[in-house]
């Protein structure tokens, strides 16, 4: 979803989408980007956010 909202140059609904996010599917949605788009989704979230993300991200990478 975000992918999607950043081609579109969405920017207000893609404060929308994070701020109503759960951080897993902030996370899985994290891997399906390339990384000019993880960096710019960094630069849209907050730090409680970003370590929601980093938790679940690292959940993910240990159960592979």
């Amino acid at each position: 979803m975000f992918k999607a909202l950043l081609n579109e140059k969405r920017f207000e609904d893609i404060k929308t989408y994070l701020d109503q996010t759960h951080g897993y599917d902030l996370a899985q949605d994290f891997l399906s980007l390339e990384e000019t788009e993880q960096k710019i989704l960094y630069q849209h979230i907050n730090y409680e956010q970003l370590a929601d993300l980093v938790s679940y991200l690292d959940q993910m990478m240990l159960q592979i």
